[in-house]
């Protein structure tokens, strides 16, 4: 499927599924949030908004090196809350990047450097320690509801 749906001069939304789109901030040399790039995002929101299929919407870069300028970029700290800037050892899933544009809405990304596909090996240090023992306490679950199920399966 993987279409471009929307090009606008600073921002393009591709729709690799009905259920996953992609937002990608093309506006170099920084991709500095001015008011054409709020613009767009809104135009973009409401496509987003108008499209009942669509599940996943991951936003990235095509400007090496800079997701958003003029953004609120955070982590959190552990036992510390939120501290400034991207998460120190640059972990999946564990820095943001807040803004609100000129309507008042608040939007706020995840950074992810690794896809998180349900499992994590084990020595992968791409996630912190937190979502990795949520997903492995996950996965231990799902092992033993998938046992019931193979005993009931059996057994009837």
């Amino acid at each position: 499927m993987d279409a471009t749906i929307k090009t606008t001069t600073q921002i393009r939304l591709t729709r690799p599924t009905a259920a996953y789109w992609r937002v990608t901030f093309d506006n170099p040399p920084l991709n500095v949030m001015g008011p054409q790039l709020v613009r767009e995002l809104r135009e973009i929101t409401t496509t987003i908004e108008s499209d009942k299929e669509v599940k996943v919407i991951v936003f990235d870069s095509a400007v090496e090196g800079f997701f958003l300028n003029h953004s609120d970029f955070f982590f959190h700290h552990a036992g510390t809350g939120r501290a400034g800037g991207p998460n120190p050892q640059r972990k999946s899933y564990a820095s943001y990047a807040s803004f609100s544009d000129p309507d008042g809405n608040g939007w706020a990304c995840q950074e992810i450097t690794a896809r998180l596909t349900g499992h994590i090996e084990e020595g992968d240090e791409s996630f912190t320690p937190e979502l990795t023992g949520v997903v492995r306490r996950a996965e231990a679950a799902q092992h033993v509801l998938m046992e019931r199920a193979i005993r009931l399966a059996t057994s009837a």
